[in-house]
């Protein structure tokens, strides 16, 4: 099928790359207002067709291609009124994540599982005293199906993004082919069935990425379908563990994310045969309501958990898409999508993995720990759980640097040959060549806070080119504060996002910090385009940033926000949020044998009821004093 396009010859490829962030969300959401503008305009210089996220970045992916699929005109709304500034920077709101009626409804909640955990502590008891009970009985738990999660906030504001991109009539198919991936991390885990010179090794894995390949011969019901799956996708993504309930998802047995499924869950058939049914014995607690012979059922969370920087996940489909029998290597309903893609006539040598990190690591003092000469039990015990997560960017990256030496061999290989049997006899081992070593150079660009000082250092670049695009910004980088601009200088991002503390959590707290981030968010992202695609920016756009950066409603702050900075009230908060994960995991605990149940359980009530009573206590006394500051402020 051919489609029409308006990109030009000089149009530049685009993988996008979204990581996690928490409220620093707000910032990835002004670069993607800028970069998807770009993207949308008449002439474009760039053309965004692979989207990868996780977590945070799952649900800032999802925004920029609600726009790229055509569920509305960004180029005709202002960036206030974008679907990336009301979900980040509007709806992203300690508020909406932490009030009265999640507070009654956390309780009630509390109640029932604090039942529940009782009740089942009496089940396992009863299984470990019977004699006849076999050792897979007195460790089976019941399904628990109905059991309210509890967690820290509401996911109120995550589940705001269906109302921000569900256009009227739903989506329809779009113009272009889009590929958007997301990871999730699954709570129970797949059983995985790998092969190995026939022999079968079964793993276990709870890293899952949700495929969705948009083009124009999508079906419209389909393509409504799909959409609500790439909303439920990027709820889950996004809820990190704790603070947000996970979501529960189905998942056909026959999708990308259940390719490599172990055949435990089907009723036998032959091996040439797809499958087709689920065994009757799969437990009730992984299948839907109501039960469906080709649907699994999942809890699914964060997923930064297992796969922070999925940017090999968009190397890898772009590979595909570049073989010469793609259309094989894809299911029936995605050919189309292959076709289209290829009728783009993209040049995939100029493409541009564009990876959007809020807080990078720029030298020796970025993080504590790398100077740190001891670590407490506590921090070593942690650690097992926090290092992990943060090793993602160092595996991926060095996975790409790998790749890049493999290709560079490849390229050095392929020159040896021509050189010695000719390219004729060259070209006919191309293709087993680029099956042996399927990589090709991988451009890597990253956006963060510190790309903003590139501006100034313009001024010194011999590039006539990209100074004359970059020095257009320059009215933007004076009007910066001065601490900001010193921390460009002396490359301490750390000092330049208002919600880098607490935990990223900080920018719940105040909707000024995700203002500030989010127009320093879209600076970076104007300063990428204009060094790296030579974008030209208009004036009318540069006096609108100049605007909100001048006056006495400016949206950059002149000192970086702090823990200590924080109103009472929100100290306050804060400690009521303690006391409400401190209650969680108590009522959570499970006590077995019945004499335990009897004395430890008392203890246990009395905690919850202490806990309870302070945390409305907390509550309460965040609401007056909220009160009188706002009596009081000038």
């Amino acid at each position: 099928m051919n489609i029409e396009t308006n990109l030009t010859p000089t149009s530049i490829p685009i993988t996008l790359n979204c990581s996690g962030g928490v409220s620093l969300g707000a910032y990835m959401a002004g670069v993607l207002y800028e970069l998807t503008q770009e993207a949308l305009q008449p002439q474009p210089k760039i053309i965004i067709d692979i989207i990868t996220g996780s977590s945070a970045g799952a649900m800032s992916g999802t925004l920029a291609a609600y726009y790229l699929l055509g569920g509305d005109n960004l180029l005709t709304k202002s960036p206030e009124d974008s679907a990336f500034y009301q979900t980040w920077v509007e709806q992203a709101d300690i508020k909406n994540i932490d009030n009265i009626s999640f507070l009654i409804k956390s309780l009630w909640e509390g109640i029932i599982v604090t039942i529940d955990t009782f009740r089942e502590s009496i089940k396992i008891t009863r299984k470990r005293k019977k004699q006849t009970a076999s050792i897979e009985e007195a460790q089976e738990e019941p399904p628990r199906l109905n059991r309210p999660h509890l967690s820290i906030f509401s996911r109120e504001a995550i589940d705001k993004i269906t109302e921000v991109v569900q256009p009227i009539g739903g989506m329809k198919p779009p113009q272009k082919p889009l590929a958007l991936l997301m990871t999730v991390t699954n709570l129970q885990g797949i059983l995985e069935q790998i092969v190995f010179n026939h022999s079968n090794f079964k793993t276990i894995t709870s890293s899952e990425t949700r495929q969705f390949l948009f083009h124009s011969a999508i079906e419209a019901n389909r393509m409504k379908n799909m959409w609500k799956k790439v909303v439920k996708g990027a709820q889950a993504s996004g809820a990190f563990p704790v603070a947000f309930p996970p979501v529960r998802d189905n998942s056909n047995i026959n999708s990308a994310n259940m390719a490599k499924i172990s055949n435990d869950y089907f009723i036998e058939i032959e091996s040439n045969q797809p499958r087709r049914e689920l065994k009757n014995t799969v437990p009730k607690s992984i299948r839907p309501i109501p039960p469906d012979e080709k649907t699994l059922s999942f809890l699914y969370t964060d997923g930064g958990i297992l796969d922070g920087l999925p940017i090999a996940k968009g190397i890898a489909i772009e590979k595909k898409l570049e073989l010469e029998e793609a259309e094989a290597v894809f299911s029936e309903k995605d050919k189309p999508f292959v076709s289209e893609w290829k009728n783009l006539n993209l040049d995939n040598r100029k493409r541009l993995y564009v990876y959007i990190q809020p807080t990078p690591t720029e030298k020796l003092t970025s993080e504590a720990r790398l100077t740190q000469g001891y670590f407490s039990a506590i921090e070593i015990g942690l650690s097992a759980f926090t290092l992990p997560w943060e090793e993602h960017d160092a595996i991926r990256l060095n996975e790409i640097l790998r790749r890049n030496r493999d290709a560079q061999r490849k390229q050095k290989l392929r020159a040896r040959l021509a050189e010695k049997f000719g390219t004729e006899k060259l070209a006919e081992i191309d293709t087993i060549l680029d099956e042996a070593i399927p990589y090709r150079f991988i451009n890597l660009k990253r956006i963060d806070p510190s790309i903003i000082g590139k501006i100034y250092q313009s001024l010194n670049s011999p590039s006539e080119t990209e100074t004359s695009s970059l020095q257009s910004l320059l009215p933007i980088y004076e009007a910066l504060p001065y601490r900001i601009k010193q921390n460009l200088q002396d490359k301490n991002t750390k000092g330049i996002l208002a919600s880098d503390f607490l935990g990223a959590f900080g920018g719940f707290f105040d909707k000024r910090y995700r203002e500030h981030d989010f127009l320093l968010g879209r600076i970076s992202g104007l300063t990428w385009l204009c060094q790296n695609c030579q974008v030209e920016i208009s004036e009318s756009k540069i006096n609108d940033i100049l605007a909100q950066m001048r006056g006495k409603n400016k949206k950059i702050l002149e000192t970086d926000p702090k823990p200590s900075d924080l109103k009472l009230s929100q100290k306050i908060r804060i400690g009521k949020l303690a006391l409400r994960a401190l209650r969680i995991a108590v009522i959570e605990s499970t006590i077995v044998g019945y004499f335990w149940i009897v004395s430890l359980g008392v203890i246990k009530l009395t905690v919850i009821l202490l806990l309870t009573l302070l945390e409305l206590l907390a509550t309460l006394l965040s609401v007056v004093i909220e009160l009188l500051e706002k009596v009081l402020a000038p």
